[in-house]
């Protein structure tokens, strides 16, 4: 269980100003909520203040940066993406269990992305007949990593295009049917699966769209 901290005891740890806390709250940064005891009052997340504590102790020194980005081994890196957080994982600071009740993979990538237009992963058909599935898959992947180009310099439109090119192509690799319709239920029809099926898959294909720093998304940082 979570501790909850008095307003005085969040400013003492902090050792800042109340604006400068409730700036904090409002950036969704410390957690905030009633006292029980008097609801004019609030209380503050012990273990949200105690991380930020920390970083404003490490400072910016290049050796404190070096030291927090690798934490115990584990890559890290501050992204306002994703994050995993009091046992959620939330994308762009919206719930992704709550999310993948009803939206699709285009509607979470539209979120991540944080394209100003549609996304869509339609599928025109096969370029040509070999099978579908795992093999099927990575080769996809070598040859989009052969064909890619850099992104650098280039705008986020040409970038999202990119995106989407590839993930539809990797979806038509592993068996979705081609089309303008959702992944989800294109990789339905490819399957043979009902809408029970179209409907697990979809929720699983939002859960696992982003979850923080992989050990892939940390070494093609490093390349």
């Amino acid at each position: 269980m979570s501790e909850w901290l008095t307003r005085e005891e969040a400013l003492e740890r902090l050792k800042v100003r109340p604006q400068t806390l409730y700036a904090y709250v409002s950036r969704g940064r410390i957690g905030m909520r009633p006292d029980a005891a008097d609801p004019r009052r609030s209380r503050y997340r012990a273990d949200d203040i105690a991380a930020l504590a920390t970083r404003r102790a490490r400072g910016r020194s290049p050796r404190a940066i070096a030291e927090s980005a690798i934490d115990w081994g584990e890559p890290a890196f501050a992204t306002s993406i994703s994050t995993i957080q009091h046992g959620g994982l939330f994308y762009r600071g919206k719930d992704a269990v709550t999310l993948s009740g009803a939206a699709t993979l285009e509607e979470t990538a539209s979120l991540l992305w944080a394209a100003d237009v549609p996304v869509s992963f339609a599928s025109p058909g096969r370029r040509d007949a070999r099978e579908s599935g795992r093999h099927a898959a990575f080769v996809t992947l070598a040859e989009l990593a052969a064909e890619g180009r850099p992104s650098l310099g280039r705008g986020p439109a040409m970038l999202y295009r990119d995106a989407a090119d590839a993930i539809a192509a990797l979806a038509e690799a592993l068996g979705a049917a081609a089309g303008n319709g959702a992944v989800h239920e294109r990789l339905a029809r490819g399957w043979s699966v009902g809408a029970a099926g179209a409907n697990l898959i979809r929720r699983a294909l939002v859960l696992l769209a982003d979850h923080e720093l992989n050990a892939s998304t940390f070494a093609t940082r490093v390349a």
